[in-house]
C-alpha cells in the first residue's frame, strides 16, 4: 500500500482486495472513529488501518 497520511475505507478495500462492506463491517465492530472528515468522507491513520486490517483476518 502505498503511503498515504488520511486513508479511506474505499482505498482500504480497493488496496486489500476485499469488499467495502467488509472493511466497513469491522471499523464499526471495532467502533474506531475517523481521524478526520470531510464532507461525507471518512479519513482514518495507517494505524488504524493495521487495526482493521487484523481484525479482518483474525475474521477469516
Amino acid at each position: 500500500m502505498e503511503e498515504k497520511k488520511a486513508i479511506t475505507p474505499a482505498n482500504l478495500a480497493r488496496d486489500w482486495g476485499i469488499p467495502l462492506k467488509k472493511v466497513k463491517d469491522a471499523i464499526k465492530a471495532a467502533g474506531i472513529e475517523p481521524d478526520s472528515t470531510r464532507g461525507a468522507c471518512k479519513y482514518y491513520t495507517k494505524e488504524d488501518a493495521d487495526r482493521i486490517r487484523s481484525l479482518l483476518n483474525e475474521k477469516k
